[in-house]
């Protein structure tokens, strides 16, 4: 039997309910037919892997575009970077075809898995939300939000007045989560952007969030919290998971410097070499007032070098410099 709800199936009882299933078999289909008995409760994924006779989570054509993924049909490939894939797209079982923005999840991305679902959790419990962060839904292989048109490019004219907004973004995040945002983008782009002039984060893989102190006390007080098995730094990305304050400020410095000057600046690489241990980010320290060539870098330096950038209260203070220096 299929079960019907607001005119979209919402469960199959067995896969001979499944929409085309005696030609999958006459097909001899098999191993599509495997594929839907042991997802049998997934019901956009088994219409996928009717609709493009696969037995794969991602499908993709001839061309090697990804049409399909996870039971969400593609609409618009959005972006690629080491989390996955980010597109617009609509579940399979929605006649009305709602289009939310999906992002595949990536095998990089399923390591710090357990970081975006109790950032995701606590965001949910939070009664006043941000503006700047959408509503983050999350299922076994992708991770989606309500957006369902191309958000618009932060451009060098406009890159100045948002750097404030990220301050306050990452001081509400610890203040409210204990999380804090630290991969702000390089060459795959910036993870955020704009929304009818607002700022909108783009970017929810757990890779790029890290813990600060406060996150313990908050995730402690709330038992409704999911119970999850927390990582330890892996050993090829040691300053990940846990938040460094010297890091942090670092990887906000370096963004400035990358989009500021891409033509002529190894900021990047920098940002990917003091991921590895926390040990190279006090010798990189030695180079950092060296290697800042901005105006506005060089006084964030000067002035916050010596604070907490684990602190709500640093990135509150940073974002009223920068408004006050530029």
């Amino acid at each position: 039997m299929i079960h019907i709800k607001d005119k979209n199936v919402v469960a199959f009882d067995r896969v001979q309910d499944i929409p085309e299933y005696k030609l999958l078999a006459e097909e001899k289909c098999i191993d599509v037919i495997n594929f839907l008995h042991n997802h049998i409760t997934e019901i956009d994924l088994c219409l996928q892997a009717v609709k493009y006779r696969s037995s794969n989570i991602a499908v993709h054509n001839e061309q090697g575009d990804l049409v399909s993924a996870a039971g969400w049909e593609v609409i618009q490939i959005l972006g690629k970077g080491k989390d996955g894939i980010t597109f617009l797209g609509y579940r399979h079982s929605d006649h009305n075809k709602s289009i939310n923005t999906v992002k595949l999840l990536s095998k990089y991305a399923k390591q710090y898995y357990n970081h975006t679902i109790i950032f995701s959790s606590m965001l949910d419990k939070i009664k006043k939300t941000n503006s700047n962060i959408f509503k983050l839904h999350i299922d076994e292989n992708v991770t989606y939000y309500n957006s369902k048109e191309p958000l618009l490019e932060v451009t060098d004219d406009k890159f100045d007045s948002m750097l404030s907004s990220l301050c306050r973004l990452n001081s509400w995040c610890i203040n409210n989560t204990g999380f804090a945002f630290w991969d702000f983008g390089f060459s795959s782009g910036k993870n955020y952007m704009l929304k009818e002039g607002l700022l909108k984060w783009i970017d929810y893989g757990g890779a790029g969030l890290v813990r600060c102190p406060r996150f313990e006390s908050i995730y402690a007080a709330d038992s409704t919290l999911p119970e999850i098995e927390f990582n330890d730094p892996f050993s090829n990305k040691g300053s990940l998971v846990n938040a460094n304050s010297d890091f942090l400020m670092c990887q906000f410095l370096l963004h400035i410097e990358y989009w500021k000057n891409k033509s002529s600046t190894n900021a990047d690489i920098w940002s990917s070499m003091i991921q590895v241990r926390e040990s190279i980010i006090d010798e990189f320290l030695i180079l950092l007032p060296v290697l800042l060539t901005c105006d506005i870098t060089q006084k964030i330096y000067n002035k916050f070098k010596d604070y907490d950038w684990t602190s709500e209260k640093t990135w509150t203070k940073i974002g009223e410099y920068i408004n006050e220096n530029t």
